[in-house]
């Protein structure tokens, strides 16, 4: 169930799955002439009603305001990634005022300098500002059934050369 507990006609909901490795490096090669490569800064705000979290990703290059909502965890031992249910809203009004509106309150916000492509039909995403000296690396994909997910990640290792791990600790409960 969507955490807006109010309608709003503005606001664009796409409930989807999201498949996901994570890792980290010292250092990283070259990625620029991977597809869709762009490097930008993102603003990423945490907001906070009950046990719900919003995360609030601001891309100033694009001028676009993305609203993450991880609704469930697949809790199933035997995955191969970290496998989320959850909603992306996108809208043309202040998306802050809605947040407001529906009673969130922000508990952190930070600026990021991402470096992100796409690669053997999933999409990475590198995080060089994580307050140490290492690249914080997520590979993920947006698939309507784990086991797409899981295929589309396995050769994440032969990819980027980087040993990549999930744990469902690393979310917020």
């Amino acid at each position: 169930m969507s955490p807006f507990c109010r309608s709003n006609e503005n606001v664009f909901k796409m409930p989807m799955l999201e498949c996901s490795l994570y890792g980290v490096a010292s250092s990283t090669v070259d990625y620029s002439n991977e597809y869709k490569h762009r490097r930008y800064t993102r603003v990423e705000h945490i907001y906070k009603r009950g046990d719900t979290h919003i995360y609030v990703h601001v891309d100033e290059d694009r001028k676009k305001h993305r609203l993450i909502y991880y609704s469930k965890v697949d809790r199933n031992k035997q995955r191969t990634c970290l496998a989320l249910n959850m909603e992306l809203f996108e809208t043309n009004e202040d998306i802050f005022h809605v947040l407001e509106i529906n009673k969130f309150t922000r508990i952190s916000i930070m600026e990021c300098e991402i470096e992100e492509f796409r690669i053997s039909g999933y999409r990475v995403e590198i995080n060089k500002e994580n307050g140490s000296e290492e690249a914080m690396i997520k590979a993920y994909c947006y698939v309507d059934d784990v086991i797409e997910g899981e295929e589309l990640l396995e050769n994440v290792y032969t990819d980027l050369g980087i040993k990549m791990v999930y744990s469902t600790e690393m979310f917020m409960k």
